[in-house]
């Protein structure tokens, strides 16, 4: 009975051993996700120009919403993406960027804190770079 026993075990973890070793095969891991979430900065969030670039490209584009809501469904290959979002305004523009990491079959949440840049402060910078250049 002893020898059974430890012959029936063996073959159970042997099985286990197997499934854990090529679960990928048998189960496909999907090699998209989904990016979404919600700009904010206290005014007026939609309209805002949500970009993920990859590698200095651009892969995807798309607005918010009223709320400041936006969404890259299933379009998405895995790897790491650069999150910019952008709005002009009359008196400068907003913007956000973050870099996020896509897995497959996850849908990752990016809310993004717009930031306002004045017109003025831009004039300012350019005279500092141009006086590089």
């Amino acid at each position: 009975m002893n020898e059974t026993l430890f012959w029936m075990v063996a073959i159970l973890y042997f099985l286990v051993l197997i499934w854990l070793l090529f679960r990928e095969l048998v189960v496909p891991v999907p090699q998209t996700g989904t990016v979404k979430g919600t700009v904010s900065y206290g005014g007026d969030a939609s309209g805002v120009t949500m970009t993920l670039e990859k590698d200095g490209e651009v892969k995807a584009s798309t607005l918010t919403d009223a709320a400041g809501a936006y969404a890259f469904i299933d379009e998405l290959a895995i790897g790491d993406y650069l999150l910019k979002a952008h709005k002009d305004v009359p008196e400068g523009f907003l913007t956000a960027e973050t870099y996020i990491t896509v897995i497959g079959g996850e849908n990752i949440v990016a809310d993004l804190p717009l930031a306002r840049i004045k017109t003025s402060t831009i004039q300012i910078l350019n005279r500092i770079l141009s006086s590089f250049f």
